[in-house]
């Protein structure tokens, strides 16, 4: 199925046409069963992206800010330090876990 007709499918279920709607699942989930792990999890999260809208940076929590969180954090960073970390976040996202990863050294007091 080349891409044209895949995209008149989708137009087709988006004004409503159920028929197109099943025959573009039908489709879609015959391209999901040949893909990798690795490429399904990068569709999720598209998804998801897509579900949370451009409002909200895929690395945020969709969860409050418990109190107890922000008497932590106060304990740990000033005020100042937290305002400009909570809107780097808002702006371009946490950091992805590979990232992360990298930045954690190895303990060397392993049992």
């Amino acid at each position: 199925m080349t891409q044209q007709t895949l995209e008149a499918l989708a137009q087709q279920a988006a004004a409503g046409d159920k028929a197109a709607s099943e025959t573009l699942i039908r489709h879609i989930e015959s391209i999901f069963r040949q893909l990798d792990k690795d490429t399904l999890d990068q569709i999720l999260h598209a998804v998801q992206d897509l579900q949370r809208g451009a409002d909200q940076p895929r690395g945020l929590p969709s969860m409050p800010i418990t109190p107890e969180l922000i008497d932590w954090a106060r304990r740990q960073f000033t005020e100042q330090e937290l305002t400009e970390a909570l809107r780097d976040l808002r702006e371009n996202g946490g950091i992805e876990l590979p990232e992360l990863l990298q930045g954690i050294e190895p303990r060397t007091d392993s049992p």
